[in-house]
C-alpha cells in the first residue's frame, strides 16, 4: 500500500510542479532583496511554462513568458512610469503574430503582423490621438511593401511602393475624399521625370522636372484658370532665373497634353521592375573605351510608352559619354512590348525617364 501511495505522489509531482527563483542581472540565483529577475516555472503534464519578470527599484520593466511545447513566447516591455511599451510575440525565437507598440499614455502606436520573422499583411501606425498615420501592406519579403501615409494636418494620404526599402514607381498624394493633388515617379528612392500638382478642381497647379532628384529645366506654376503664373529655370537643382506672368511668352507643345507622366495605371515592363533591371543587366555591355578610362555613372534615357505598349521618341537627356549613352539607348529601344498605361480605363501615352547605371567592378 505504501508503495502505491509513493508511486502516486511521484506521478503527481511529474504532472504538476511550480517553482519561483530569484536571479541577478547575470541570470544567476540571488537573494530576493538583490534580485533583478524573478523566474516562475510551472510544469504540468510534462509541459513547461516559464515566466521571467525584470524588476528595477521595485518597478516592473519587462516580462517574458514561454511555453516549451509550442515554442511560443511573449515579451512585454514597460515604460518607467508604468504601462506597456512593447509586446513582441515569438515562435522558435522568430517574431510571429502581432507586434504592438504603445505611446507612454497607453494608446497603441503601431500594430505589425509577422510570420517567421518577416512583416506580412497590414501594418498600422497611429497618431497620438488614435487616428491612422500610416497603413502599409507588407509582402513578406524584407524591405518590400505598399505604403499609405496619412497627414491629418493637411488631410492628405500619400501612396507609394518600397522595394528593398527604397521608393520605386509612382508616388501620389490625394486628399481624404480621393482627389489627386500631386503625382511623381521614383527610381531607387529618388524622384525622376515630372512632378505634377493639381487644384482640387482637377486643373494643373504646377509642373516640375527632375533628374536624379534635382530640379532641371523649366518649372511651371499655373493659375486655376490654366494661365501660366510663373516659370523658374533650374540647372542641377539650383535656381537660375524666375519669370512671372506677362513678362514672357512660352511656346506650348501642341502634343504635350497627349502625353502623361503619371497615370492611374502606370505602364509596366513584362514581369515588373525586377525583370526590367534583369534585362538591362543581361543586355548592356560596358563599352571598352569607357572601362579603360574609368567612366561610370548614370545615363538618363527618356522615352514614351505608346498606347499599344511600344516604345517611341527615345532620347538621352543626360549622359556620361564614351559609348555608354549609345549602349543604354539601344538597350531601351530593344525592350519588349510593355503593358500600356491607363487613365480612367483608357490606354494613354506615358513619358518615362529611366536611369541606366554603369558601374565598374
Amino acid at each position: 500500500m505504501k508503495q502505491l501511495i509513493t508511486l502516486f505522489l511521484i506521478t503527481a509531482s511529474l504532472l504538476s510542479f511550480s517553482q519561483t527563483s530569484y536571479l541577478d542581472c547575470s541570470l544567476k540565483k540571488a537573494k530576493k532583496k538583490k534580485a533583478f529577475y524573478v523566474q516562475s516555472t510551472e510544469i504540468e503534464e510534462g509541459v513547461t511554462e516559464t515566466s521571467i519578470r525584470f524588476i528595477s527599484d521595485g518597478k516592473l520593466l519587462k516580462t517574458i513568458s514561454s511555453n516549451d511545447a509550442t515554442g511560443i513566447s511573449t515579451e512585454t516591455i514597460y515604460w518607467n512610469k508604468g504601462g506597456k511599451r512593447y509586446i513582441n510575440n515569438y515562435k522558435n525565437n522568430l517574431l510571429e503574430g502581432v507586434k504592438t507598440i504603445y505611446y507612454w499614455a497607453g494608446l497603441i502606436k503601431s500594430e505589425t503582423n509577422y510570420e517567421k520573422g518577416f512583416k506580412i499583411r497590414i501594418e498600422k501606425v497611429y497618431n497620438f490621438d488614435g487616428s491612422v498615420k500610416t497603413l502599409n501592406t507588407n509582402t513578406g519579403i524584407k524591405g518590400n511593401r505598399e505604403c499609405n501615409d496619412y497627414d491629418y494636418r493637411d488631410s492628405i494620404v500619400t501612396t507609394y511602393k518600397e522595394i528593398n526599402y527604397k521608393k520605386l514607381g509612382p508616388v501620389m498624394e490625394r486628399n481624404f475624399v480621393g482627389i489627386l493633388l500631386d503625382s511623381c515617379y521614383f527610381v531607387s528612392d529618388k524622384i525622376v521625370g515630372s512632378r505634377i500638382g493639381y487644384y482640387e478642381s482637377g486643373k494643373v497647379k504646377y509642373k516640375y522636372q527632375y533628374i536624379d532628384a534635382l530640379k532641371e529645366g523649366d518649372q511651371f506654376y499655373y493659375l486655376e484658370n490654366g494661365e501660366i503664373e510663373k516659370t523658374e529655370f533650374y540647372s542641377k537643382g539650383d535656381l537660375v532665373s524666375t519669370k512671372v506672368k506677362n513678362e514672357v511668352t512660352l511656346e506650348k507643345d501642341e502634343n504635350y497634353d497627349d502625353v502623361f507622366t503619371v497615370v492611374e495605371k502606370m505602364p509596366e515592363y513584362p514581369g515588373g521592375y525586377e525583370k526590367m533591371f534583369e534585362y538591362l543587366g543581361r543586355t548592356i555591355r560596358y563599352p571598352g573605351q569607357a572601362r579603360e578610362l574609368g567612366v561610370k555613372g548614370k545615363v538618363y534615357v527618356q522615352f514614351i510608352v505608346e498606347k499599344d505598349g511600344s516604345i517611341s521618341e527615345l532620347d538621352v537627356i543626360r549622359g556620361i559619354g564614351e559609348g555608354c549613352d549609345e549602349v543604354a539607348l539601344q538597350a531601351v529601344e530593344n525592350m519588349p512590348t510593355w503593358s500600356p498605361g491607363e487613365q480612367r480605363g483608357t490606354p494613354v501615352r506615358v513619358r518615362f525617364i529611366l536611369p541606366v547605371n554603369f558601374t565598374l567592378r
